[in-house]
């Protein structure tokens, strides 16, 4: 190809580029509405993503750079304050998807949407990143600063494209004891009836995770117990609430002693997982 050639094609897409801008200096999605497919991240540290925040659990080369096909929606506030670091638009997706905190780094989203692309060709994935790490449900819940961003960003979202599903992974905060994790049945169910009632998606998918199979290690009896009911009513969300699915948390691995989250390759198969619980329930 000669120099003038490749002068002439960059002249091109400049023009191109400069005339498919929006008004905020954004790209247009490159995508129809239908083959765009939404989905909330939500939840605590585990769905914002605790992968490579210690040394023993390195990033690896390529892991910040864009997924073709993968975008994220800005606009996510601090959990207790009306006030956002950007405005509202569609970016390319790249770890952190969380980056209003420090420890949320390398999460499941992301490969997540690369698995579900491979399940549905053509289709893009956007993501809207809702979590906030340490968060009790009650945090999170309907009446919140934080989940009238997450309703408020998700309605500007449907806008663009299919509101598919919500990933869902929380529960840590709510085992603290048993007295207080027998009360999250009945938060979680509302916060899923809230949030279909709210995005007026009736039969919205929900898939949760499940709490680490490890989570408990070193841990009081009392919270133990507390641990096993909250886990009890994650696996048994599909039999209350339907159109749910619980994800498998077996195999997976702590990227340090304190046997609360999971590393960066559990990320991945978690994304994996929840890509494939998606495909379960879109069967039905």
């Amino acid at each position: 190809m000669s120099k003038q050639t490749v002068i002439f094609f960059c002249i091109l897409l400049s023009h191109f580029l400069a005339h498919t801008q929006t008004k905020d200096n954004t790209i247009p999605l490159p995508v129809k509405k239908k083959d765009f497919h939404i989905f909330l991240l939500m939840g605590q540290s585990n769905m914002a993503g605790y992968g490579c925040v210690v040394g023993s659990d390195p990033w690896q080369p390529g892991d910040k750079d864009p997924t073709p096909g993968v975008w994220m929606l800005t606009g996510q506030h601090d959990l207790d304050a009306d006030t956002s670091i950007k405005e509202v638009k569609w970016v390319p997706a790249t770890h952190p998807l969380h980056p209003l905190q420090s420890s949320a780094q390398f999460g499941m989203g992301i490969d997540f949407a690369k698995e579900y692309i491979k399940m549905h060709p053509g289709v893009s994935v956007g993501l809207i990143p809702c979590a906030w790490g340490g968060a009790e449900i009650n945090r999170l819940k309907k009446g919140t600063l934080h989940y009238a961003n997450a309703i408020s960003r998700t309605k500007r979202a449907a806008k663009d494209g299919l509101i598919k599903g919500v990933l869902w992974h929380q529960g840590e905060s709510d085992s603290v004891t048993p007295e207080l994790a027998a009360l999250y049945q009945h938060k979680l169910d509302s916060f899923v009836v809230n949030l279909r009632t709210d995005l007026n998606v009736p039969r919205l998918a929900f898939v949760c995770g499940d709490l680490a199979e490890f989570y408990g290690q070193g841990r009081s009896e009392t919270h133990r117990a507390g641990i096993a009911i909250v886990r009890r009513t994650l696996h048994e969300l599909p039999f209350r609430l339907p159109n749910t699915y619980c994800v498998a948390t077996d195999g997976l691995e702590s990227p340090d002693e304190h046997y609360v989250h999971f590393n960066r390759w559990s990320n991945i198969q978690l994304g994996k997982r929840y890509a494939q619980a998606f495909k379960i329930l879109q069967q039905y």
